[in-house]
């Protein structure tokens, strides 16, 4: 009874996907996975982030991701795995192991991600450790055990495979002190995020040290490649980086409190007229720096107003008018720059970013000379590049929240403290 009890609920669910499906028109079920070249040939977790709904998951080191419109029979029927493992190999055939914890009875089903009975068997077990082969086509499923006093299911993503068939069948038990190999397998882990077509994304690979974004909309399954590149400053800090076009930039704010010949930076209250070269927390307040960097006067990036120093990682520089020039004609202009450049954390009191480039500005604000430090609304980067047709100003990328714009102009005072992004030479 307890079997077709379990039947008729999955035969409902089922018929309740179908129902959501059939109102949605459309539903995605799209798989990503990940690959890394440049510094390093391994990723580590890969944080996913939908700008358009605003939600974020965490995919574990080697984990899947599965885009989908509905959240299926994998959430429905509650997972437990803690005691069953999957190992599957690139034929498409896994070795399912699991503890028994009472002789008797077992049933193990497969059923794809509409509810389908894809394979199956019942029968007797001593307790210890059952193991099972279990041959699937490519796809996603749910893979369900029951015993006469256990109960586990998994999520199962076959990437790989030579079968169009399913089928299981029995390998055999071992004794109660057998323990269960936890070893991971080929496919590891699926985690599954709310995915409309269309939806912005932004994955952002880590390995060590390195970390870069990449923005994507997914219309099928894919694998996305992070090129890891490094960037690290005199104080050892470590960047992600993003590529935009044929430029690689820092998706991060500067935070270095040295050049790179390790000469400290001085900190100092914003003063009126100063043309020293300083560095300010945003706000005043240190907690800020990990998230959003620190404010630099221009002289602090200037070679001519400094002495000669660098503030760059080795091997990237402040950008110049004509680098930025061609960032923003790589994602537009105005209120297109303004929207494709930015984040919707909250960092920003406006709310109609995308951040389809993966350029993840934040809103450090900036300092006028004055020391009022605006913030929710603003992001200003400083270029090396002076207005020769002005005062001596300096060109900026500068975003403006007040106007929902953003442009690469003169600012109005040099005297001002800004935020940097560098860019890899």
């Amino acid at each position: 009874m307890k079997s077709k009890k379990n039947y008729s609920n999955m035969k409902l669910l089922a018929l309740g996907l179908f129902g959501v499906i059939a109102i949605n028109g459309f539903a995605v079920n799209y798989n990503i996975s990940f690959t890394a070249t440049g510094s390093s040939f391994t990723v580590g977790s890969v944080i996913i982030e939908n700008t358009t709904q605003k939600t974020t998951v965490t995919l574990p080191v080697g984990d899947v991701l599965n885009l989908t419109s509905v959240i299926t029979a994998i959430q429905q029927i509650g997972l437990s795995n803690d005691e069953m493992t999957c190992k599957t190999d690139l034929q498409g055939v896994t070795t399912v192991s699991f503890n028994s914890k009472q002789a008797g009875l077992v049933q193990i089903n497969a059923y794809s991600m509409d509810g389908r009975k894809m394979a199956g068997m019942s029968n007797q077990s001593l307790v210890g450790q059952c193991n099972y082969s279990l041959t699937l086509p490519k796809g996603m499923y749910v893979l369900r055990v029951q015993g006469t006093a256990f109960e586990y299911s998994t999520k199962l993503n076959v990437t790989h495979s030579d079968n169009n068939k399913a089928e299981i069948s029995f390998l055999g038990t071992e004794s109660s002190s057998a323990k269960i190999s936890k070893v991971k397998s080929s496919t590891q882990g699926v985690i599954q995020m709310l995915y409309t077509a269309g939806d912005q994304l932004v994955f952002k690979g880590y390995s060590g040290n390195y970390a870069t974004y990449v923005p994507s909309v997914p219309t099928g399954d894919a694998t996305v490649n992070f090129n890891f590149v490094d960037c690290t400053d005199a104080d050892g800090n470590h960047y992600a980086t993003v590529t935009i076009g044929t430029q690689v930039w820092m998706a991060e704010n500067l935070k270095t409190t040295k050049y790179s010949d390790s000469s400290v930076i001085p900190f100092g209250s914003p003063t009126a007229g100063s043309g020293a070269p300083n560095a300010y927390y945003v706000r005043g307040d240190a907690s800020t720096k990990d998230a959003l960097g620190l404010l630099y006067k221009w002289q602090t990036v200037d070679a001519v107003s400094n002495g000669n120093k660098d503030v760059s990682p080795a091997g990237w520089h402040v950008p110049t008018y004509a680098e930025l020039s061609a960032l923003a004609t790589q994602v537009g202009t105005g209120a297109q720059m303004w929207t494709n450049l930015r984040t919707n954390d909250a960092t920003w009191n406006v709310a109609d970013g995308t951040n389809s480039t993966g350029f993840s500005a934040k809103s450090a604000g900036f300092i006028w000379d004055t020391g009022n430090s605006p913030s929710g609304k603003y992001a200003w980067f400083w270029s090396t590049s002076k207005w020769l047709g002005g005062h001596g100003n300096s060109f900026l990328l500068m975003m403006d929240g007040g106007a929902s714009n953003a442009t690469v102009d003169a600012s109005d005072n040099i005297a001002i403290s800004a935020s940097v992004r560098c860019i890899k030479n």
